[in-house]
């Protein structure tokens, strides 16, 4: 797939592998529009790119994802990528986890792209030019959930 002049779409986009998703999107020439749900991380991923467009965007939320996919289509017209990126994971071990916790992190991993593909599916079918949509589902990495 031809990159440049695409919109690309990146939850988690503020840090980490989401960063650098939009990083390489940018540098091959695709508009961006990078998600998160930290306003300062945004901020310091605009400030850092540059050529990039943020919205705030709460994965877990069905209408947080709609309403990012909205900005998205009034920033740049149309979606053709979208990295449904963003994910946590918990500091417990299996056996001693809260179960509220294993809710927390199947709300934002799996939930999180279920929203995604939900939200942007009927617009990128909407321009007919074709898209690629990736999911990504994490169970464990580096990030504990803070109370």
């Amino acid at each position: 797939m031809e990159i440049a002049g695409k919109t690309a779409f990146v939850t988690g986009g503020a840090s980490g592998i989401g960063l650098e998703i939009g990083r390489m999107l940018m540098e091959q020439g695709a508009n961006v529009m990078l998600a998160d749900l930290v306003p300062e991380r945004l901020k310091a991923a605009k400030a850092e790119l540059g050529q990039v467009e943020t919205v705030l965007c709460d994965v877990a939320d069905p209408g947080s994802v709609k309403a990012a996919a909205e900005k998205t289509i009034e920033t740049f017209g149309k979606v053709h990528i979208v990295v449904n990126n963003a994910g946590v994971s918990l500091g417990h071990t299996p056996g001693d986890t809260p179960l509220e916790d294993w809710q927390w992190l199947v709300d934002i991993n799996f939930m999180g792209s279920i929203h995604g593909i939900e939200a942007f599916t009927p617009l990128i079918k909407a321009h007919g030019k074709g898209a690629t949509l990736s999911t990504q589902h994490r169970c464990r990495g580096i990030w504990q959930r803070s109370s």
